[in-house]
């Protein structure tokens, strides 16, 4: 799940060939429910000031980097 405080960051962790990740908005997150179960929350790096991305732009972001880890 990504996560603006998440334990790692995106790219440096293995992910299995079959794997859930969660964005949720800015605003209200994702449930405690998806919280509880999620095994790892993963971040993206931020620099300047910015409290948070997008999630349309969080999405892009992350799932571009796990394709080209997948097919480098």
């Amino acid at each position: 799940m990504t996560d603006v405080h998440g334990e790692a960051h995106f790219d440096h962790v293995q992910y299995a060939d079959r794997s859930i990740i969660v964005f949720g908005n800015e605003a209200w997150g994702v449930s405690d429910q998806v919280l509880q179960l999620a095994d790892t929350r993963v971040t993206i790096r931020r620099y300047g000031s910015a409290e948070s991305l997008n999630v349309g732009v969080a999405c892009g972001v992350v799932l571009s980097a796990i394709h080209r880890l997948r097919h480098a």
